[in-house]
């Protein structure tokens, strides 16, 4: 997960610290965490995952049980891949990049759901159904996307000092 870069070590004498000759060791080493590995192996399978239960929307809305049996497996699936991947996220008091972008995922997953169920409660007809189908297709997707841009880009400008050192470290 981590690529060391470069290492150095300096040795400084110190007087002021003893009085003496005292020698004080420095080290600084220089990593970067492989980023691919996250995209590849973690996030486009959540991606897959959601595509499938937005793939709901192609479904006639009158084949209710079709439609709530692949969207509630992809929201379980994504559940269960969640469980899986957990131990390769780290654990902390906040949340990170990856984690709310996965949480952003389940609200996504399950949308496909809460709409076949909304168009069966209020009886729609065939016709704004398919107009609703049709406008979740379209929308959903890019509003993901939007949303997890909107993510990394706010994450980047909180901690831009990090990142600022970050490009300095690589440059």
């Amino acid at each position: 997960e981590w690529r060391k870069k470069d290492f150095e070590m300096n040795l400084i004498r110190d007087k002021a610290m003893t009085g003496g000759n005292a020698v004080v060791a420095s080290y600084q080493i220089n990593i970067e965490r492989n980023y691919v590995y996250f995209i590849t192996k973690i996030y486009l399978p959540i991606v897959i995952i959601l595509l499938l239960a937005i793939s709901v929307m192609w479904i006639n809305p009158k084949e209710l049980e079709s439609r709530l049996t692949l969207s509630v497996v992809c929201f379980l699936a994504l559940i269960t891949y969640t469980f899986i991947i957990d131990k390769d996220l780290p654990k902390l008091s906040y949340l990170t990049i990856m984690d709310q972008i996965i949480l952003i995922s389940y609200v996504f997953a399950a949308i496909p759901t809460l709409e076949s169920i909304y168009i069966t409660k209020f009886g729609l007809g065939e016709g704004k159904a398919e107009a609703l189908d049709l406008r979740y297709r379209k929308f959903l997707p890019l509003l993901y996307i939007f949303l997890t841009l909107m993510i990394i880009f706010l994450s980047i400008s909180y901690n831009s000092e990090n990142v600022i050192e970050a490009l300095a470290f690589t440059t």
